[in-house]
């Protein structure tokens, strides 16, 4: 939550005296990063030249990886990936296939725990209708961040795709 990543960083500052930070986002943690930076104004609204949040760390960076701007964009890409995976590899098999293509990071453990779960896109969505949209990270970005560096990725074949992260080409905007 919002709330448990301000704990975090409050405690890196108080406790460990982390004076600066640089925040990593993956999945689902980097919507939770983006939603604190933005909409919850973490650092406050920070204009060049005022303080921000002081009782946390100065912001340095932010770098999200495969991190979603919609969760309903999430949802269909994931169903379109899903049916690809049943045309190529059948109605039985098409699970297994979607995980091996998708998340298959070569540790044979952690694939074989996904190719065997009966995961379903369409079922289990934990933040269902989350969205943020480019112009809104266009407007927000350099207020809530004072314009720290920022590097959205992906893996080749993730099921994040580059549609699911459109919204994060708005920093750039941001600086345009």
């Amino acid at each position: 939550s919002v709330r448990d990543l301000e704990e975090i960083l409050e405690f890196l500052q108080e406790k460990l005296g982390e004076v600066e930070v640089h925040l990593v986002g993956h999945g689902f943690g980097g919507v939770v990063l983006m939603e604190a930076l933005l909409r919850h104004q973490l650092w406050g609204q920070v204009a060049p030249g005022l303080p921000s949040n002081l009782h946390l760390p100065k912001l340095q960076s932010i770098c999200l990886i495969g991190t979603p701007s919609s969760t309903g964009i999430l949802r269909s890409e994931s169903c379109k990936l899903l049916k690809e995976a049943t045309k190529v590899a059948g109605r039985a098999r098409a699970v297994e296939y979607f995980w091996h293509q998708h998340l298959n990071s070569g540790v044979s453990t952690l694939a074989e725990a996904y190719m065997t779960s009966s995961w379903q896109p369409w079922n289990h969505w934990v933040m269902r209708g989350w969205e943020m949209r480019r112009e809104e990270v266009a407007q927000q970005y350099l207020l809530a961040t004072r314009g720290v560096p920022f590097l959205s990725a992906r893996g080749e074949r993730d099921f994040v795709t580059n549609r699911c992260m459109e919204a994060w080409q708005g920093v750039g905007d941001a600086f345009a």
